[in-house]
């Protein structure tokens, strides 16, 4: 079945977090789930991975939450369909398996509830994804921070003296 929902919207901003709320370690944990959320999507044919979650970090508090929660929360119409949510549940799912994130409520992300071939996730080994696939974003974060290998310190610098001028 291929039934649509659209995002209330209203929901979405008195719950900031109605992703899936998730503690991360550090700024090096932060970073790996980045990295990792970046090859975690929808493949297409010509080798163009278009990413499906995103880790929103908000007054000391991180989620991963599915783009089209990301158009929601910015006041755009959003159309949510039970594949969308069930690779966000996957993908919370396998992050807090392999050890990046720790999934607060683990009760949502039960195996009832996923499924990898939802909405064809495809989730792209490292090597791969720098030789072979091109990134698609369909959000980007407003304050995300791009660090290369490497850079933690330099990062870290930059977060403080964001934090200092606002």
């Amino acid at each position: 079945m291929n039934e649509i929902a659209e995002v209330n919207t209203t929901a979405v901003a008195d719950d900031l977090f109605c992703g899936y709320g998730v503690e991360v370690d550090n700024l090096d944990g932060f970073h790996k789930v980045i990295k990792t959320l970046e090859r975690m999507g929808i493949a297409s044919s010509t080798n163009e991975l278009v990413q499906s979650c995103h880790l929103l970090h908000k007054r000391g508090r991180y989620a991963i939450m599915h783009f089209k929660e990301l158009f929601a929360l910015d006041g755009k119409v959003s159309h949510m369909q039970p594949n969308d949510i069930t690779r966000r549940n996957t993908i919370a799912y396998l992050l807090n398996d392999w050890g990046l994130v720790n999934v607060i409520d683990k009760s949502q992300i039960e195996d009832r509830f996923l499924n990898i071939k939802a909405g064809n996730l495809r989730v792209i080994s490292i090597n791969d994804f720098h030789e072979k696939w091109t990134a698609v974003r369909n959000y980007t974060l407003g304050n995300e921070i791009h660090v290369p290998a490497g850079s933690i310190r330099r990062a870290e610098r930059k977060m403080k003296e964001r934090s200092k001028n606002t």
